[in-house]
């Protein structure tokens, strides 16, 4: 069972109904990054008491190759300075998160208004459709993917040199599982994560939490040339 701790947590249900149905004498592995309790309760009912437990150092290798960036903004700024980053990195792969539906479908709007090549997934959307965004994600037809925690799990894609927190996560275990999509391999890669004045002060939390460090990532003056924005119902150029 990959990505364990979010099939128990999002479809607990699903999970139960095809434990009951599969052979008692078996071998069972589950694969995750993080071992909340739901995880720890679901070793606990299922599966032997004769449990191995493997388990890599985050220290050392959970977060080797990731650059750990912050950029503050103000609320105004906020997709304006996403827009400039993204023109940066033109031409590169990436992934970036939002925390609901509805901020993915929005920000997914925007991106195409500004012709970048990006698509979007989230829970709402049909399991072929979500197939097909990330197969033309995979195959480099798209650049960037804009996309829910849930939605975006289980990625393993190559070549994925920046990860965007468009919202800071509210818990740490999903930094680690979204600034783990890049730098796979081997690889370097970013983290990015766009934060306002008052989420500052969540920053050395993370860092003592995570054993990471964090860098600033100085926004850009200038805005985005040639391009036309649309940010809460107002257009500017």
């Amino acid at each position: 069972m990959d990505e364990a701790d979010e099939m128990v947590t999002a479809l607990k249900e699903e999970v139960d109904a095809i434990i009951k149905e599969i052979p008692k004498s078996r071998r069972t592995l589950l694969f995750t990054a993080t071992m909340p309790g739901t995880i720890k309760q679901l070793v606990q009912n299922y599966m032997a008491k004769q449990v191995i437990h493997i388990e890599a150092d985050m220290g050392t290798v959970g977060h080797q190759g990731i650059d750990h960036q912050y950029v503050v903004v103000k609320p105004i700024e906020k997709l304006e300075v996403l827009l400039h980053f993204l023109s940066s990195k033109d031409g590169k792969r990436g992934i970036i998160f939002c925390k609901t539906k509805a901020a993915v479908n929005k920000l997914a709007k925007n991106l195409a208004i500004n012709k970048f090549s990006s698509g979007a997934i989230h829970g709402s959307l049909t399991q072929g459709i979500r197939d097909r965004i990330m197969g033309q994600f995979r195959e480099g037809n798209i650049n960037i993917l804009v996309a829910t925690d849930l939605a975006a799990r289980g990625i393993d894609v190559k070549e994925i040199e920046y990860v965007v927190n468009y919202h800071l996560p509210d818990t740490y275990d999903t930094y680690v599982h979204r600034s783990g999509r890049t730098a796979r391999a081997g690889a370097k890669g970013l983290s990015l994560s766009i934060i306002q004045d008052d989420e500052v002060q969540d920053i050395p939390e993370f860092e003592k939490v995570l054993g990471i460090q964090f860098h600033q990532f100085k926004k850009a003056i200038q805005k985005v040339l040639k391009k036309t924005m649309v940010c809460c119902g107002q257009k500017n150029i």
